[in-house]
């Protein structure tokens, strides 16, 4: 009888551990469709004419998204990942009105934009951009 009884809690646990609950609320809705093929975005960052500071972290902003922020290494940033998230923001990619902006940010959250700015277009694949951007500060 203890054996069932295990069998039966083990089981039930299990069923219950494995429900989608969180992966239904991470999925875009049905009417987005798929998500957009990324912008990989690299290359020779400075502040103020001079090389960047080995572990300052960039990020790009497009819309309401931003990239996963990254560190900069020997003057460099990489894989800076940029693509649309909401229908709103792939009508954007349509009408080519779709602007990336690219911050410095501090440990404290403060940021500061590039000079530069780039606009994406609706791709077929990922697509690589190698970009050097120009700061004029570090952020606070």
């Amino acid at each position: 009888m203890n054996s069932k009884l295990l069998y039966f809690l083990a089981t039930a646990l299990i069923i219950i551990s494995c429900g989608t609950t969180e992966v239904m609320e991470t999925m875009p809705p049905p009417e987005e469709g798929p998500p957009a093929f990324p912008y990989v975005f690299m290359g020779d960052a400075s502040v103020d004419d001079k090389p960047i500071r080995e572990g300052t972290i960039i990020l790009a902003k497009f819309g309401k998204s931003k990239s996963k922020p990254v560190t900069t290494l020997s003057g460099r940033y990489m894989n800076v990942l940029v693509a649309p998230h909401s229908l709103k923001e792939a009508e954007l990619l349509a009408k080519e009105k779709a602007v990336v902006t690219f911050h410095l940010q501090s440990t404290s959250g403060n940021t500061i934009e590039s000079k530069e700015t780039f606009i994406m277009k609706k791709l077929d694949a990922p697509e690589i951009v190698t970009l050097d951007l120009h700061f004029n500060s570090y952020p606070q």
